[in-house]
């Protein structure tokens, strides 16, 4: 039993009551004789005539400046972004703020350091499964802070590593609850903000003093081993567009240029129609105007007519002038040449150190000997003593931390458990101190395949966050063996996810039941766990996975998923396309049908109403008309650049060549 804990014959007792000791009284005795060592006013170290031995005053030079360091050592500086936990005997005092500061020097205040204001990032990168049994793979960012330095000091032991394992079961767990497709397109920030509130909720149960500030999902994409057809998907996708836009352009360009060739159309049947009205007319008036005067004289007009048009046909065309008479029977023309014949036309390393010499001075040597020998017997057996009394007192106190459990043994006995944090004190050889942590722990096990109700290995990573809650429990079930508490701890987790998963589905345990699915677990190590004086904080999958050869069998269902979405996109495409260019052609076809049937309406109103009036005009005088188209005719088909016309001498055109006086000789 320890001297605190009012052990018989304790030294810090008084002799005649027992009662507790006064601490400051034997630390005041203790100072006298400490005095008195190094040349106190009425020490006994002093010689019978009063005065100092030899060398007392150097001794009590070096006990000033020694106390003087020892102070100066309590000077510590804390930075703009850090905090200050000072720590006395291990226990909590104060928080302090940036700036130059002191604390009572080592051993008894300790001061540790926390950056409070840095944001910090940490990356995280797996493949998980979604809630349709796809396999994504998700690359995220995590920007934290220490924003309670107290409770990321005091309540978990790793809060670094807290935070990637949770991290790690976060995401999975939102990703479990999505779809792929969602995932990989407008659900991405959802999943963010998602895992950011999931991540904060956990590290705040724990108590870890981390504040997230931000979540950013880099990339979340398909596995390597389906980026082939992911590929060829996003490929159908793009061909898809093209086909689109291409058919899309062929309807915008075959649809204006139909509507132009109509509206042409229009326009050229209409200025047909009044070309033809208005041609009618004037060859109808012209007509009347010619018949007036043929009327009056038929014979002239008529011959008139005749030679006009005669003259109009010889005058542009070639004209071969044939005399049969006294020839040969046959006669060759080469019309073809005829017809040719017309239509022709450094720096330097710095020097070495040099080295230090080890050797002592003479006068060095020559003090140290003199001090020795100023030393008395008294004095040293003074020395040892107080040497022996200083041992004495270092094995007698202990500290407590802030961050520790102390269990006193008095022989392998529990005398005591329930230690504050502070100073205590124990008896010297006979009591012995251990201490545990007094913060969350956590572990992970290696992950293992779990079985699940429709018989699919699962592969499982999880981590367990407990603490020990009982000392005196935790020492008498496992000896104090962290390893020894973490390896019972986790047969008891392994055989309750067993239970669990072996009653659901693989998207049970993914998706829909993870968090009652987890829930379970937490509740089947708590009922089980206080036998080894410890408390199950909370126990969290990190990663479900499915096993290699199931994992094979998704993506290969995976990648035909990527081929059939492929084969969709581009027969959409195609089928678009040929939609909108049937429109097109269709509309094309009509818009051309319509304006072709307007057009001929349009150019038969012209000649029904030319009919009407050369009707009109030509039946006034039947024969004369005959005369004149037939002139007319003439005019039109014949006396080209390229007509040959062969006649005769004795022609009636050439009647007035014949007659001696130029009068008309009919040919016979």
């Amino acid at each position: 039993m320890g001297w605190d804990d009012k052990d018989k014959g304790s030294p810090w007792q008084s002799g005649g009551d027992k009662g507790p000791a006064d601490l400051d009284a034997i630390m005041r005795d203790f100072q006298r004789k400490i005095a008195g060592l190094f040349g106190g006013s009425r020490g006994p170290g002093r010689g019978q005539d009063g005065a100092k031995p030899p060398g007392s005053g150097l001794f009590g030079a070096a006990a000033v400046l020694a106390i003087g360091v020892w102070a100066a050592t309590g000077f510590y500086m804390v930075d703009a972004a850090e905090r200050g936990i000072v720590l006395r005997f291990g226990q909590y005092t104060a928080t302090t703020q940036p700036g130059l500061r002191w604390h009572m020097p080592w051993p008894i205040e300790t001061v540790e350091k926390v950056n409070a204001s840095m944001t910090e990032r940490w990356a995280y990168q797996g493949s998980m499964l979604t809630r349709d049994e796809n396999i994504v793979i998700v690359d995220l960012i995590v920007q934290y802070r220490r924003a309670d330095p107290y409770s990321y000091l005091f309540n978990l032991r790793d809060p670094v590593d807290t935070l990637q394992d949770v991290t790690a079961s976060a995401i999975r767990e939102i990703v479990g609850k999505n779809y792929l497709d969602f995932i990989l397109t407008e659900g991405r920030a959802d999943v963010a903000a998602q895992t950011q509130e999931l991540l904060q909720n956990t590290l705040d149960t724990y108590g870890t003093g981390i504040t997230v500030y931000e979540v950013n999902l880099q990339e979340a994409n398909f596995p390597r081993e389906v980026e082939g057809s992911v590929q060829d998907a996003i490929k159908a996708r793009e061909d898809r567009e093209r086909r689109i836009l291409e058919a899309e352009s062929y309807s915008n360009d075959i649809l204006p240029r139909a509507r132009g060739a109509a509206a042409r159309q229009l326009q050229d049947a209409d200025a047909y129609r009044s070309r033809a009205i208005a041609d009618a007319e004037g060859e109808a008036d012209r007509f009347v105007q010619i018949l007036a005067e043929y009327q009056k004289a038929p014979n002239v007009t008529r011959e008139r007519l005749y030679l006009e048009t005669l003259e109009s046909i010889l005058a542009n065309s070639t004209k071969v002038l044939i005399d049969t008479e006294g020839g040969n029977n046959l006669l060759y023309l080469p019309l073809d040449q005829l017809t040719q014949r017309r239509g022709s036309i450094v720096t330097d390393a710095p020097p070495p150190p040099m080295p230090l010499s080890n050797n002592v001075s003479v006068r060095d040597a020559r003090e140290r000997d003199l001090r020795n020998h100023a030393m008395s017997p008294k004095t040293n057996l003074t020395l040892i003593v107080a040497a022996a009394a200083v041992f004495l007192l270092g094995m007698s106190v202990f500290t407590v931390d802030e961050r520790e459990h102390a269990l006193k043994l008095r022989f392998g006995e529990i005398v005591r458990a329930d230690y504050e944090p502070g100073l205590h004190f124990k008896i010297p050889f006979v009591n012995t101190v251990t201490k545990y942590q007094n913060r969350i722990l956590t572990f992970e096990d290696a992950q293992e395949k779990f079985l699940t109700g429709e018989k699919k290995n699962l592969i499982v990573d999880y981590f367990v966050t407990w603490r020990i809650t009982d000392p005196a429990d935790y020492y008498r079930s496992v000896r104090g063996d962290e390893l020894l508490a973490v390896e019972r701890l986790s047969a008891i987790i392994k055989e309750g996810i067993k239970a669990a998963i072996s009653r659901r589905t693989v998207q049970e345990v993914v998706s829909a039941e993870r968090s009652e699915f987890m829930n379970q677990m937490l509740l089947d190590a708590r009922e089980r766990s206080p036998e080894l004086g410890i408390e199950v904080v909370d126990v969290r999958v990190k990663r479900i996975d499915l096993s290699e050869e199931v994992s094979d069998s998704v993506y290969s269902r995976m990648r035909e998923e990527r081929q059939r979405t492929a084969a969709q996109l581009r027969a959409e495409g195609e089928e678009e396309s040929e939609m909108i260019q049937a429109d097109a052609d269709r509309q094309r076809t009509v818009i051309l049908a319509e304006a072709y049937r307007d057009a001929e309406r349009t150019r038969g109103q012209g000649d029904a109403r030319a009919a009407e009036i050369y009707a009109n005009a030509y039946t006034q005088d039947p024969d004369f008309y005959s005369f004149y188209r037939s002139m007319s005719a003439y005019r039109a088909s014949i006396g080209g650049d390229q007509d040959v016309l062969v006649l005769q001498p004795d022609s009636d055109f050439f009647k007035f060549l014949r007659s001696e006086f130029g009068t008309a000789t009919v040919a016979e």
